[in-house]
């Protein structure tokens, strides 16, 4: 799921990569590395806003980030199916 904001960016629901789980979000770099935002975590039916720095991935979670759809497609081979 997408939500087209620009031409350029938008919000996009994907899961959570296998390679992150286990690992926080400064630990995977995210903005750094694949130059996308985490808005949000979903898990468990619950919706955790803004995860902070420590915040510990699961493969269970679903994440709402904020990024250029080709950053966003580059995840997607690395995302658990």
């Amino acid at each position: 799921d997408y939500i087209q904001l620009t031409p350029e960016y938008s919000i996009f629901e994907i899961p959570c990569c296998e390679k992150w789980v286990g690992k926080t979000v400064v630990e995977v770099d995210v903005r750094n590395k694949y130059s996308i935002t985490i808005i949000a975590v979903e898990r468990d039916n619950t919706l955790q806003i803004a995860p902070g720095a420590d915040y510990v991935f699961k493969a269970s979670d679903r994440l709402v980030v904020l990024g250029k759809a080709t950053d966003v497609f580059k995840l997607g081979g690395k995302a658990k199916k």
